[in-house]
């Protein structure tokens, strides 16, 4: 994951990453655990920013 975020920011891209704590693979299967609920906060957050500080202009 870090290869790909690198190689966006160095091709001018906007690109954010985030790192969450006990995010392992299949991690959402439980979905009230700890790491899906930072999940889904980290990704309600970012959108909010990405939507807010971008041209993006919903139809």
């Amino acid at each position: 994951m870090d290869a790909l975020y690198e190689q966006l920011q160095a091709t001018g891209n906007r690109a954010v990453m985030v790192e969450i704590p006990w995010a392992e693979n299949a991690f959402d299967e439980v979905f009230n655990g700890v790491s899906n609920q930072l999940a889904l906060y980290y990704t309600e957050r970012f959108l909010a920013w990405a939507l807010k500080s971008s041209d993006y202009q919903p139809k």
